[in-house]
């Protein structure tokens, strides 16, 4: 994994999609992350989790054979917690493409750390995502600090939960590299 190749792999897709088309303000762009770290809660509430030790991996790739990848990511990957803590790290990426962020350190950061995303000894996942969102209001940080942070924490959120994360955001690349512009979304 490079972050620094996902970050401008993430960048330029959602310039394709039109996504940098309007200047908007950072907060524009930290909103958004923010919205996908509630997707992740809303996720778990409805406790849909993609299991890769219990074949979802196996019966995704047959499913892509039979089906096609968009079809089969829908159904097996799409709005689980992992793929919505996808979303946030490409959310993330996208912002520090857009910055020229360089993230050498933060992909050290998570290989050599480990980071604890638990550190209150909680695994209630509310509580988590809140504290992973505080981190991008810690004013004594510079920007692109208190993103890296976040993209850090949901690293070792990922391993703390037996996420495969780096699959999942190559996965949630590839579906979003297949969509219309902006997502169908406005913004």
């Amino acid at each position: 994994m490079n972050l620094n190749e996902l970050r401008d792999r993430a960048y330029n897709i959602a310039c394709e999609h039109g996504f940098h088309d309007k200047e908007y303000a950072d907060k524009h762009w930290l909103m958004l992350v923010i919205t996908e770290l509630s997707e992740a809660v809303e996720a778990d509430k409805k406790d849909s989790y993609f299991d890769s030790e219990n074949n979802d991996v196996d019966a995704f790739y047959r499913a892509v054979q039979r089906k096609g990848f968009s079809t089969a990511f829908g159904t097996y990957v799409k709005d689980t917690v992992s793929d919505e803590i996808a979303d946030v790290v490409i959310r993330c990426l996208d912002f520090c493409g857009m910055k020229k962020f360089d993230l050498s350190e933060t992909q050290e950061m998570i290989e050599d750390d480990k980071p604890d995303p638990c550190p209150d000894e909680t695994d209630i996942m509310t509580e988590i995502m809140y504290n992973i969102t505080s981190l991008l209001f810690n004013k004594t940080r510079k920007e692109e600090l208190r993103v890296q942070d976040v993209i850090i924490q949901l690293f070792g959120l990922s391993e703390h939960l037996h996420i495969d994360l780096e699959w999942h955001i190559e996965q949630k690349m590839k579906y979003n590299s297949t969509r219309e512009a902006l997502h169908g979304k406005k913004y």
